[in-house]
């Protein structure tokens, strides 16, 4: 997985973002955006953590397994299908959001190349 953080130059100077949706939030704005991912530059930072307790781990392990065991699967099917998910974005989940289907379809291509990677996928 490739660290998600970046800066985007816009017109009026640089602008720390998510890679995935700062430059697809410039075009409607109206700035001329180039990504520097910082990864790329040395500084490899990770834009998504998960953060749980050590007794968390021991009392409510299943849960946390379960937890994990479906985020994967549905990084899994985003990555397969990015315009289902733009759509699932638009129309389920953030109806009353106000998004865009072009935004989020070309947000959801931008993750896809940040979090795929040539490793096998999930059994589980």
């Amino acid at each position: 997985m490739r660290p998600a953080t970046s800066v985007c130059q816009a017109r009026d100077g640089p602008v720390r973002s998510h890679a995935s949706t700062g430059s697809t939030s410039a075009p409607a704005s109206a700035h001329d955006v180039e990504n520097l991912p910082l990864a790329d530059n040395g500084l490899p930072f990770m834009a998504e953590s998960l953060v749980t307790t050590e007794e968390n781990i021991q009392t409510r392990r299943d849960a946390l397994k379960g937890f994990l065991v479906t985020m994967i699967k549905c990084w899994t099917d985003a990555v397969a299908d990015p315009e289902e998910s733009a759509r699932l974005a638009v129309e389920e989940y953030g109806a009353d959001l106000g998004l865009q289907m072009d935004k989020e379809i070309r947000q959801a291509q931008e993750q896809n190349k940040l979090v795929s990677t040539a490793e096998p996928g999930p059994t589980a």
